[in-house]
């Protein structure tokens, strides 16, 4: 008999193990100036703006970013609410995930990395 086991993976950045999910997730850590640095995106959970305190974010935010396996319409989905109208997801990337870690980058570099396409950077 074949027994399923859901891995729980932790965040590379998090060092208290508050932040985890069981796979498809992502944390965002903003460098400076935030006494909530981490943001939380996961499949499992809704992303609307009333999870995320998102207003203050700019293209131009520098953070640190690592995702396993998040689908791409997710972290879409977060930046649409930060950054309402600017964000599109290409149609042959709908299916598609994000794994990466990236360090000192700006949000507008994490979503080129995942091939999101913007508008109204700053």
């Amino acid at each position: 008999m074949h027994t399923s086991r859901q891995q729980t993976l932790i965040c590379s950045r998090e060092k208290s193990g508050a932040i985890n999910c069981p796979g498809q997730c992502a944390c965002i850590e903003i460098i400076a100036g935030d006494p909530e640095p981490h943001r939380y995106i996961c499949q499992a959970r809704s992303t609307g703006a009333s999870d995320f305190n998102v207003r203050r974010l700019s293209w131009s935010t520098r953070v640190d970013f690592c995702a396993r396996n998040l689908p791409l319409t997710t972290l879409a989905a977060f930046f649409e609410c930060a950054f309402p109208n600017q964000v599109s997801v290409p149609g042959a990337r709908v299916y598609a995930t994000v794994s990466n870690d990236l360090d000192d980058v700006t949000l507008a570099e994490v979503a080129k990395m995942a091939g999101l396409l913007t508008s109204g950077q700053e």
